[in-house]
């Protein structure tokens, strides 16, 4: 059985190694993806460049541009601050009693989204790039300012909260935090743009590289994708590590049961052979009768004690018995863990 639960978790150790490690490619392939992909500022220049395809579409490429709301944008719900993207989170922070210790817990009460259809557009000029999807993108709720956070503690009474000590279950407060992606923000995007009716729309692309939407410059996404990839490495690494430990202490366990294995043979054959001798004397006639009893096995009760238990000392089992006691081997008289056997000779 313990066994099978070893393999059981080298099995689950090797997949997990195997998921972070192919995270790990993906992210470091984004970032070099990134890092070789041409960006280029909202105006005629990407117009043309996206005119000059035969399909009217730039597969992969990045976009620079300040945010503007294509029709009424949102507005904040405790500031002036107006914007495409709002995240209202709420969130009760309180402390629950679980196997006798109080332990702090956040429950999200509401997690919200609220967007508008906006676009990326120039400091000055007309042309611009619809974004189409913008919560799929990587990135994105970095991009979100905070707009409001307040914390509302629990006012209720000494009696009240002596209950829910009792019922363990402590309320502490309410935090109410608004995030926005605010007008005229300036944001780099990297994505598939296509050409439709004269307006250009940035899409995620169809492949499996990354549809980012970020505040951040290139550089600072390549670094971001590379601390990701370094991180994910790691983790690979060490889960890889901690399988290898786990078979090398496998081997040394199976090398050390073998070695064991093979003293305890090579101690039989000589107590084989001591007893093929003790036969032969009896057989010459120098038996001297009745044997004395108080000197057998003490765990068959017919064999003559053989074995030198160490590092206790005591001598109180057979061969035969001493090869069958249970891992781990301990003495039958005091218990202590057997480090070895000797064979004892009797003249």
């Amino acid at each position: 059985m313990h066994m099978t639960w070893t393999v059981v978790g080298l099995s689950v150790d090797a997949v997990v190694v195997f998921l972070f490690y192919k995270l790990y490619q993906n992210s470091a392939k984004a970032a070099q993806v990134v890092e070789e992909t041409e960006v280029y500022n909202v105006g005629s220049d990407l117009l043309y460049a996206v005119r000059s395809t035969d399909d009217r579409c730039l597969q992969y490429v990045g976009v620079t541009g300040r945010v503007e709301a294509v029709s009424k944008p949102l507005r904040s719900q405790y500031t002036d601050d107006l914007g495409v993207i709002q995240h209202i989170l709420l969130v009760e922070h309180k402390s629950e009693r679980k196997q006798g210790f109080w332990t702090n817990v956040k429950n999200v009460i509401k997690d919200r989204f609220n967007t508008t259809a906006f676009r990326l557009v120039p400091p000055h000029g007309d042309v611009g790039v619809d974004v189409e999807d913008p919560l799929s993108a990587e990135l994105i709720t970095d991009a979100l300012t905070v707009t409001h956070d307040h914390f509302e503690a629990n006012t209720a009474g000494a009696l009240s909260r002596g209950i829910d000590r009792i019922f363990g279950e402590v309320s502490k407060g309410f935090q109410e935090t608004e995030k926005m992606l605010r007008l005229d923000e300036r944001m780099l995007a990297f994505g598939t743009v296509t050409l439709h009716g004269g307006s250009m729309k940035l899409s995620p692309p169809d492949d499996t590289r990354d549809y980012i939407l970020t505040t951040h410059d290139k550089a600072e996404v390549v670094q971001l994708l590379k601390s990701k990839a370094r991180t994910l490495k790691m983790v690979a690494w060490l889960c890889g590590a901690l399988g290898a430990g786990v078979v090398i202490y496998m081997l040394y366990k199976y090398y050390v049961r073998q070695k064991e294995q093979r003293d305890m043979d090579s101690l039989y054959a000589e107590v084989l052979r001591q007893r093929q001798q003790v036969a032969a004397h009896s057989t010459d006639g120098d038996s001297n009768g009745e044997e004395d009893q108080s000197q057998n096995c003490v765990i068959c009760l017919t064999n003559p004690r053989e074995i030198v238990i160490l590092n206790c000392g005591h001598i109180c089992v057979c061969a035969d018995c001493a090869q069958a006691l249970p891992t781990p081997r301990r003495c039958p008289i005091c218990r202590a863990d057997i480090e070895r056997l000797v064979l004892t000779y009797r003249p």
